[in-house]
């Protein structure tokens, strides 16, 4: 028995010598802080050549340690609804913001990138291809601060030349 013991203790030993400590939160996290909780906004919509408009609300929080901001999203507009899901990181290797967008519209998800700023946080899509949108497109979604409950969101897409607007507004917090 004192040999299965030690022999535990010695495994258990050199496991922990081998583990490493988990990197800490990056610091940037902490510039979306004030997004935590529940948003909502009358957005304008502009597709197909038609100005419309969608209700929308959105809750994040934080979650994985405070590693990741995770966003669930819902839209009413024009008689549709949908709802997205977002995952916020900051990747302190590349010093770039990246987003994990997935919706009920599409069965794969969209990656989108974008510097570190001050109060403006800007991410882009690589070029993509959708089950809905067969042409090459390319996707840009701008959140710039005015206060800790109001935010200014935009989303653009390029399909071929110049960005279009397809939502814009301000979302205040609750």
């Amino acid at each position: 028995m004192k040999k299965l013991l030690l022999g535990i203790l010695l495994v258990a030993t050199a496991v922990a010598g081998h583990a490493q400590e988990m990197p800490p939160v990056p610091a940037e996290m902490s510039k979306v802080d004030y997004w935590v909780g529940e948003w909502t906004a009358k957005l304008t919509t502009y597709m197909m050549g038609q100005k419309g408009s969608a209700d929308s609300t959105v809750t994040y929080k934080k979650v994985l340690g405070g590693r990741h901001l995770h966003g669930m999203h819902s839209y009413k507009m024009d008689g549709m609804e949908m709802t997205g899901m977002q995952m916020l990181s900051y990747d302190a290797s590349t010093k770039k913001w990246v987003s994990y967008w997935f919706d009920s519209f599409e069965p794969t998800g969209m990656e989108m990138t974008g510097p570190l700023g001050s109060d403006k946080i800007v991410l882009v899509s690589k070029p993509t291809k959708t089950a809905s949108m067969p042409n090459e497109f390319t996707m840009r979604a701008t959140y710039t601060k005015k206060s800790d409950k109001s935010l200014d969101f935009k989303l653009e897409m390029k399909e071929a030349g110049d960005w279009q607007t397809l939502m814009e507004g301000t979302y205040t917090k609750k």
